[in-house]
């Protein structure tokens, strides 16, 4: 829900005209359904890979896909066509599922945010220049459209090399300080029972360190081990 306020609040108003004359309302109208298609696409997207791939629905790979979509479309979301928009969100979806891949091997994100803003967001800066309703290279097949989508891979590289030194210098502090970890007894314990002495769930971590959920009286499922640092 909160992408959908990020997308359509970025116009600030909704009581002015625009250039044609059609009221600014209008506008926003088109943000929300590009909003939700981006989104549709991006979940049907992965929801249906990943039934493929491990045989089962997965609801998180829903949820991150239709946030990956959502992302993708941010960028012309005033000015793609809905059909457009979801042919977005539907490589968005992809796009997520690629940079998973990549993220499983240098990054522990259990939540798998890294491939859904950086896989969204990267596609979604290529896609507005590429796909944007009659000024993109989709409508325009010409140098001046093409210097576009080029500039845009220049801005992508810009922040990609801002983001990583800025996060390496942050990180490597944290590290430096040992506070970007928590102590690995608290970990096994639980946060909820290290800090607050009660229990947010029912996931407990055993002690050859896998986690697992209670699914029943006397059923668990292993969920996967905990990576720490050295």
């Amino acid at each position: 829900i909160s992408l959908f306020a990020v997308n359509v609040g970025v116009k600030r108003t909704i009581g002015g005209s625009l250039a044609d004359g059609r009221p600014e309302g209008a506008l926003i109208g088109t943000a929300v359904l590009n909003t939700l298609a981006g989104g549709t696409a991006g979940c049907g997207t992965t929801l249906i890979i990943s039934r493929i791939y491990k045989g089962s629905w997965d609801v998180l790979a829903g949820i991150n896909g239709f946030m990956a979509g959502q992302i993708s479309v941010a960028a012309g979301v005033f000015y793609y066509y809905p059909g457009v928009a979801f042919c977005v969100g539907v490589i968005g979806g992809l796009s997520y599922l690629i940079w998973l891949q990549f993220s499983k091997i240098i990054i522990d994100d259990p939540l798998k945010s890294f491939a859904v803003h950086f896989g969204g967001g990267l596609w979604g800066i290529f896609s507005a220049p590429l796909m944007i309703r009659d000024d993109s290279l989709f409508y325009d097949l010409s140098y001046y459209r093409l210097q576009i989508v080029g500039w845009n891979a220049i801005g992508a590289l810009v922040i990609i090399l801002w983001t990583f030194v800025c996060f390496l210098l942050l990180f490597g502090l944290l590290r430096l300080l040992k506070v970007l970890n928590v102590p690995e007894d608290a970990a096994r314990q639980g946060l909820d029972m290290h800090y607050h002495k009660k229990k947010a769930t029912h996931l407990r971590v055993r002690d050859d360190g896998v986690s697992t959920i209670r699914r029943g009286a006397d059923e668990e499922e292993n969920i996967g081990r905990p990576k720490y640092d050295d």
